[in-house]
């Protein structure tokens, strides 16, 4: 179904979004404490586009923002809250689009 879709796509907002720079990668580890999908419209047709934004602090904590669009344009937002385990890597904010179909 369309929100079986967006659901989906939004979850993968913090993998999209990219948390570590490709050198770093194998230096961090990630769990999405909870995800929250706003809507302003039901989802049309058969594809989800998500464009994703990862932010991090220095603690342990970082934030994932999506923007989940359709073929008639922009639907809704996706938040994820992540805990994040790493080894003295700074600051770091990424920008990933995708898109999903079922």
């Amino acid at each position: 179904s369309p929100m079986v879709r967006v659901a989906a796509a939004a979850d993968h907002g913090s993998g999209l979004g990219s948390l570590a720079p490709p050198s770093e990668a194998r230096r961090i580890t990630y769990a999405n404490a909870d995800l929250a999908i706003h809507l302003a419209r039901p989802a049309s047709g058969p594809w989800v586009r998500v464009e994703a934004t990862s932010r991090w602090s220095a603690g342990r904590s970082g934030l994932t923002n999506s923007v989940i669009s359709d073929a008639m344009g922009p639907l809704g937002v996706g938040q994820q809250l992540v805990a994040i385990e790493h080894l003295d890597l700074p600051a770091f904010n990424s920008r990933t689009t995708a898109a999903a179909t079922a």
